[in-house]
């Protein structure tokens, strides 16, 4: 199965990636987080950049990095966004080795315990690295609050968001902050309640003005040209 799945994945990229050959190649790789903010993503960027966006979702970076061949492929990318946190935080049976949600409570475990996610990330800075000169941090993104379940704090979210972004700055990656983005979005709410509507609405909504802006910087490939 997995052989099938490593197939079909590699099918997908490089039919997204034959799409637009001349324009910058763009991965969006990470956890659920970034995938429901970047959903339309392609949609936005139709015309200045081929984006692919990985269907490998749910990641921690543990498990990224036990598929970064899948991940990565074998073409360079002109630039690679990645973002993980929230499987990352998430706390699961420690009796299973398969991931099972489990409250902390209830005797729940960080899937990837704190103290490993900023080596993970390193490593992983250093395999995208080798893949495409340009890398981009993702800040790690709040849980929308009608998601939220007792095995995914947000406390816990703000430790590793903290954690992840101490490390790019020790590693020099350029960072956009996609979630100061979405707090500034929810500073108006007056209650709870609204706040929860409104994040529900932020989920279904393309958010990817920053990927814009930071793609504006990219060469168009054989080209002295910025576009």
């Amino acid at each position: 199965m997995r052989a099938l799945a490593a197939a079909l994945l590699a099918a997908a990229l490089h039919a997204q990636a034959e799409s637009a050959p001349q324009l910058p190649r763009v991965l969006l790789i990470g956890d659920v987080g970034l995938n429901n903010h970047f959903q339309n993503a392609q949609k936005a960027l139709k015309g200045k950049a081929d984006v692919v966006r990985s269907p490998l979702g749910h990641l921690s970076t543990a498990a990224a990095l036990d598929r970064l061949d899948e991940l990565l492929g074998e073409a360079r990318w002109d630039a690679i966004c990645f973002s993980f946190g929230v499987s990352d935080a998430m706390h699961k049976d420690p009796r299973r080795d398969e991931v099972r949600a489990m409250s902390p409570a209830a005797g729940g475990v960080p899937v990837t315990p704190l103290a490993a996610f900023g080596p993970n990330l390193d490593l992983l800075v250093s395999a995208l690295h080798a893949a495409s000169d340009r890398v981009i941090w993702l800040t790690t993104l709040p849980s929308p609050p009608q998601r939220r379940s007792t095995a995914l704090r947000e406390q816990d979210l703000d430790r590793y968001r903290e954690a992840a972004t101490e490390r790019m700055q020790q590693l020099h990656v350029e960072v956009l902050d996609l979630h100061a983005q979405i707090t500034a979005a929810l500073a108006g709410a007056k209650n709870e309640r609204q706040r929860s509507q409104q994040h529900g609405q932020l989920y279904k909504q393309d958010l990817s003005a920053p990927l814009t802006a930071a793609r504006s910087a990219m060469p168009v490939p054989g080209s002295s040209t910025v576009v």
